[in-house]
């Protein structure tokens, strides 16, 4: 499935947190996974070189992903208002039996949920009313 430039603006536009907006930026931006979106740590962002370090990708392989302008101000945005830890993006912490966890499913602290990557773009790319399009939306229809 391709999506048209409208529906990608959309797509962008929808989610109302600054933290959604750049993850689905994230995914469609620079090609990542969920899986990715959701490992990567300050440490792997440099704004200098305009590049983000994937560690760990499909095959356990690492690579470099180029940062845009735009994704780049974000990022800067969403760091300075949030001011996450080690992790980009933090779930929501909970303590269960003496433990920090931040979500029933996640074991390592400050790690997000799985599935938020596609819980979002399935939510922000719902079809509208009396569209004509059926299918559910996909996070993997955003990468190139």
């Amino acid at each position: 499935m391709v999506l048209s430039q409208e529906e990608v603006r959309r797509l962008l536009k929808t989610p109302k947190l600054l933290k959604h907006r750049v993850l689905i930026g994230l995914l469609y931006g620079c090609g990542l996974r969920c899986f990715e979106v959701r490992n990567v740590q300050l440490a792997d962002l440099d704004f200098d070189r305009k590049q983000l370090h994937v560690r760990n990708g499909k095959g356990k392989k690492d690579r470099y992903v180029p940062l845009s302008d735009i994704l780049i101000r974000g990022l800067k945005t969403y760091i300075e208002a949030e001011q996450p830890g080690t992790w980009l993006f933090n779930g929501k912490e909970q303590v269960m039996e003496g433990r920090e966890y931040l979500c029933p499913k996640a074991k390592k602290t400050n790690e997000m949920e799985h599935n938020r990557g596609q819980i979002l773009v399935r939510t922000a790319a719902r079809p509208k009313q009396g569209s004509s399009k059926t299918q559910r939306p996909e996070p993997h229809w955003l990468r190139p």
